[in-house]
Order: structure tokens, then C-alpha cells, then sequence
């Protein structure tokens, strides 16, 4: 048990590490008094509405997980659902991923629902969510393949574009004779690793997890689901485009901006470090150093785009967290 628990800690650290480190590389040298200072000119109303949008886009996606998880037999009541959501973006914040796991575990704990299904329907989730995120940076690609070009052009040495490696022959036939060995070791093994008990338990939960993997094809609305999918994506959208809207710098740079925002900032939010912190802030202000915005100002469009959301969403996490117990005080 300690095992596991240095090295849950361990990766902790290695995560939680990188995103400082990222966060200290774009904002190396700038003085925090400054910052605080451009902060404070952001129209507090704007943010304000993007937080509402942020909100609202919360309860779509709740709805949504719940269309999902019906067809395995099972209606989750929605403010559990919610609350759920709720505690997975602030378990995100503590460790990268986790939040799934627990989202899953409040519904298995509250609502009585198997964990294994639950799994399977957050990744159709996530596979739709990624789905939705494709088309959004081809809409950026087809209406600003500028920006494409110029981000990866600013950034070619710090994403490996420079690297000769990548254009080795002798690498990618090696990575290639890795892969069919293993391949190899595993096909001719195959018997000897299917008749292992432990493999019999990995294959039943297995089975379990597609249940809920393929639960979309069972949902009863399914042009419902589309719809809630997009809101939650047209929700990111107002809430990036309200926070530009409250600052001067940004105010007149229009809506394809906050669409090329919330492409690139996605990206940032996929790498596996705590909230996106750094990864996120990178992307953002590369992007609108692209867009002609002073760094400066792109600085302070990431800190606050992401300051505000954190806040908020550890805040209204804590709330689900201590009212879980409370709602389901007479189950519990």
C-alpha cells in the first residue's frame, strides 16, 4: 500500500512539476505587480458572464453523462449527476485524470451504480468531446490556416520540428521492430496469458466497460445528445469570447479569435498536468501573439481565462462536495 501511495505521490509531483515549470517558462521575467496591476483592467462584468456561461455548461454536460448512463439501466438523479461533474473538474485540479474515477465513484457510492459501465461512458464521452474538438481546430485550419502556419513556425525548435531524430529512417524502423516483437512475444503467448486468472478478471471488467462504452447506441434522443455536445463546446466558446470582450487590448479582435482560443487552449487542457496550469497558458498566449496581441497582453488573457475558471470551479467543487452527503442524507 505504501508502494502505491509513493507512487501516486511521485506522479503527483512529476505533473504537478511540469505545469510549474511551463508556467514559469512564459512568464519568466515579468514583474507580478504588473500583472496584478493588467488584471485589475479587465471589466469584472464580463467575467462575471463568462463564469454564468462556464456554469451552464456544467449542467449540460451532467445531462449529458446521464443520457449515457440510462441505457445501462440506471437513471442517476440530476443533481447527484451534477454534483458529480462538479467534483470531477476539482479532483482534475489535484491530479490529472482523477476526476474521472471519482465522478464515477459518487455515482457508484450514491446512486448504486457498477463502476466498471460508468468508465465505459466517460470515455464515449471523451471520444465525442474529442470528436467535437477535430472539428473545431479543421474550422480554425480551414478559416485561419495563418494561424496554424504561424504558431508552428514560432514554435518548430520547442515541438520538436527541429529535431533530426524525427527524420531518421533508422529511428522509425526501430520503433517499428519494438512493436512487432512485442507483438510477436504476445501472439505466442497468448494462451498462457488468457489462462492467467488475473487476465480472466481484466476481461470480465472488460466486458463490463464496453457495456457502458456503447451505451450510445442505446440512448433514446439521440439529436438531444448532439445538441447538449455542442452547447457545452458553444458555452467554452462565449466564455473565452466574454473574457476578450472585457478587455481593452482584445475587445475588437472579434469572435474567430475566441474560436482560434478555445481550439488552442483545448490542446493545452489535454496534456496531463493539474487544471492545464502552464500547458494551457502557453497555448493561449502563442495564439494571440499569432493574432498580433502584444505577449504582455496574451500573458494576461491566459492568467485570467484560467485564474477565473480555477477559482470558480474549485469553489463550486468544494459546495458539491460538502452538499453530497447532505442531498442523499436519507440514502446515504
Amino acid at each position: 500500500m505504501a508502494r502505491i501511495t509513493f507512487s501516486k505521490s511521485l506522479k503527483y509531483l512529476l505533473f504537478f512539476g511540469l505545469g510549474i515549470l511551463i508556467f514559469y517558462f512564459v512568464y519568466r521575467g515579468q514583474d507580478p505587480a504588473e500583472i496584478w496591476t493588467g488584471i485589475k483592467e479587465f471589466k469584472i462584468e464580463w467575467i462575471l458572464l463568462s463564469l454564468v456561461f462556464s456554469f451552464i455548461s456544467h449542467i449540460v454536460r451532467a445531462l449529458r453523462w446521464r443520457m449515457l448512463i440510462q441505457p445501462l439501466g440506471y437513471s442517476p438523479g440530476v443533481i447527484n449527476t451534477f454534483f458529480a461533474v462538479l467534483i470531477m473538474y476539482l479532483a482534475n485540479f489535484a491530479f490529472p485524470r482523477l476526476g474521472e474515477i471519482s465522478r464515477c465513484g459518487v455515482l457508484t457510492k450514491y446512486e448504486k451504480i457498477p463502476f466498471a459501465p460508468q468508465i465505459g461512458t466517460v470515455v464515449t464521452e471523451r471520444i465525442v468531446d474529442v470528436l467535437i474538438l477535430i472539428l473545431i481546430l479543421l474550422g480554425v485550419v480551414f478559416l485561419q490556416f495563418d494561424l496554424i502556419t504561424g504558431f508552428l513556425e514560432n514554435n518548430r525548435s520547442r515541438i520538436g520540428f527541429d529535431s533530426p531524430l524525427i527524420y531518421s529512417w533508422k529511428f522509425w524502423l526501430v520503433l517499428f521492430a519494438v512493436f512487432l516483437l512485442v507483438g510477436l512475444v504476445i501472439y505466442y503467448n497468448r494462451q498462457k496469458i488468457l489462462s492467467h486468472p488475473w487476465i480472466n478478471k481484466v476481461i470480465e471488467l472488460l466486458k463490463k466497460f464496453m457495456m457502458g462504452l456503447f451505451s450510445i447506441r442505446k440512448i433514446k434522443r439521440p439529436g438531444l445528445f448532439v445538441f447538449y455536445s455542442f452547447v457545452i463546446y458553444g458555452c467554452y466558446f462565449l466564455m473565452t469570447y466574454s473574457v476578450l470582450l472585457g478587455y481593452g487590448p482584445t475587445r475588437e479582435m472579434g469572435a474567430m479569435a475566441a474560436f482560434s482560443l478555445l481550439a488552442m487552449g483545448s490542446i493545452g487542457m489535454m496534456i496531463p498536468v493539474q487544471g492545464g496550469i502552464g500547458s494551457y497558458h502557453f497555448f493561449v498566449i502563442e495564439t494571440l501573439l499569432v493574432l498580433g496581441l502584444a505577449k504582455s497582453d496574451g500573458q494576461l488573457v491566459a492568467i485570467v481565462l484560467h485564474g477565473s475558471t480555477t477559482i470558480f470551479m474549485i469553489f463550486i467543487g468544494l459546495i458539491a462536495l460538502l452538499a453530497l452527503p447532505i442531498v442523499n442524507r436519507k440514502t446515504s
